[in-house]
């Protein structure tokens, strides 16, 4: 007899896109939810530290945001949980 393996439900990931400019970000949020992540998209410091609060497990930075450095929230992000995977962007 043929021994079948168990389909395990593939959990998608949760993406977090930081990206000032507009078109880019929705890009970026678009294309990742179309490979089935969680996508989210942000484009201020401020929105991206309040959606911090939740687990994600990459994260996609813009380097220069309008109201303060990319680099100092992938130094947060850090701290709070495990590194994640960071990919700087500069728009």
């Amino acid at each position: 007899s043929q021994v079948q393996s168990a389909k395990r439900p593939r959990q998608a990931l949760r993406v977090l896109v930081v990206q000032q400019d507009v078109q880019l970000g929705e890009a970026f949020r678009d294309a990742l939810s179309a490979w089935g992540a969680k996508a989210e998209w942000v484009g201020t410091l401020s929105a991206a530290i309040t959606t911090c609060e939740q687990p994600f497990d990459i994260l996609v930075l813009d380097s220069h945001l309008p109201d303060g450095s990319g680099v100092k929230l992938a130094e947060l992000v850090a701290r709070m949980r495990p590194a994640p995977l960071v990919v700087h962007t500069i728009s």
